[in-house]
């Protein structure tokens, strides 16, 4: 994991278009991006943004586009609550597509069910099936699916 070391961009950053990548977590560690645009798009297998967690700095702006399976957005909160001024351009294409305002109040960190049940199969749905999730911060709830 070489880019656990990496706490600075120099001149933006681009990941796009790798069908094996599912999260990035090996960029912990990063703070700041520089340079006019940062992409993250194309990226098949991508569930979440939560390696960059540690994000307070950008250059001018974010895109998020065209990540099929991506869902949860909660990585970019630290960055959206810093004074700093950047363009989160609209996500879009992606397994969920939140606006600035729910990535800030953390309404993008609770998206893993509709992806969830898009990947099950349906000959794997029982005639009620039982999901308990985590809802963060608020405890435990039930959702009852049936199948008719």
């Amino acid at each position: 994991d070489f880019l656990i070391n990496i706490q600075s961009i120099g001149e933006g950053l681009t990941i796009t278009n790798d069908d094996q990548l599912r999260n990035l977590d090996g960029l912990q560690n990063l703070n700041t991006i520089g340079g006019d645009e940062t992409n993250i798009s194309f990226n098949e297998q991508l569930s979440n943004l939560d390696g960059l967690q540690n994000l307070r700095s950008i250059g001018s702006s974010i895109n998020v586009n065209d990540n099929i399976r991506l869902n949860e957005f909660c990585g970019l909160r630290t960055l959206l609550n810093q004074p700093d001024d950047f363009n989160l351009r609209d996500p879009m294409g992606n397994a969920s597509n939140p606006t600035k305002t729910e990535i800030r109040d953390g309404d993008a960190c609770s998206r893993i069910l509709p992806a969830l049940i898009a990947d099950l199969p349906a000959m794997a749905w029982p005639q009620l099936v039982l999901l308990s999730l985590m809802v963060f911060g608020l405890g435990f709830g039930n959702l009852y699916l049936g199948r008719n």
